[in-house]
């Protein structure tokens, strides 16, 4: 796992990555500031309670949530935003590190961005359940985020690199086989998208990283040319 985060790392420095790098922060900026200014227009302009001081701090209490809501979804929306480079970035890292392969079934966008969208509901709708830990249980809260988003992140970034090579099958197989390298990996990634600035890269990080996991699993260097990796 140390290598395979090594060498995620270092694809930044790709002027391929690095091009898409720009379009996926400028994408998800967007899409969380929008987010953001919603929940919170929405919080400022409706009255909860009738007493007017606790109407406020349960209405500061909401706005601090939707902030730290914001931070936490950061990373989910980026899948999505990453997702439409795939592809690109895909490419970068085995032209780089695994210059024998084969080339990949080609993949309809619809099918890319399916698959990530699919993945955002499924994030909003858990890291909505886990909202009250989020806010009321410092501590803890990171300890329940890192355990859903270890799992939902290694899941989803996983099946995005797997389904270039394999099939849906073959995925499920290899999933099921390797749930706590997965659930790491993906921990990782949920780590690293909540320190201010790095979470910047973490969806090229998070692709190059899984692409990294997925080439070096047994199963794969067994049906794989050996002049393919580095």
């Amino acid at each position: 796992m140390l290598s395979a985060a090594t060498r995620a790392l270092s694809q930044l420095f790709d002027p391929t990555t690095f091009r898409v790098l720009i379009g996926s922060i400028l994408g998800s900026a967007a899409i969380l500031a929008l987010l953001w200014l919603g929940i919170g227009e929405g919080v400022a302009h409706v009255r909860i309670l009738d007493t007017g001081w606790l109407d406020k701090a349960l209405r500061l209490l909401l706005g601090a949530g939707a902030v730290v809501l914001t931070l936490f979804l950061f990373s989910q929306v980026a899948v999505v935003i990453a997702s439409l480079f795939l592809e690109r970035i895909a490419a970068s890292v085995e032209r780089r590190w695994y210059p024998g392969l084969p080339a990949p079934r080609r993949q309809p966008l619809g099918e890319v961005v399916l698959l990530a969208v699919g993945f955002l509901g499924a994030s909003l709708l858990w890291n909505l359940v886990a909202f009250p830990f989020y806010v009321f249980l410092p501590g803890l809260n990171v300890v329940v985020f890192l355990a859903i988003n270890g799992y939902l992140l290694g899941r989803e970034y996983f099946e995005l690199a797997a389904q270039r090579r394999v099939d849906r099958a073959t995925i499920v197989r290899l999933r099921r086989s390797h749930p706590i390298k997965l659930v790491f990996a993906g921990a990782l990634i949920a780590a690293l998208s909540f320190v201010p600035l790095a979470n910047l890269v973490t969806p090229i990080v998070a692709i190059a990283l899984m692409l990294h996991v997925f080439y070096g699993l047994p199963e794969l260097r067994q049906d794989l040319p050996s002049q393919a990796f580095r």
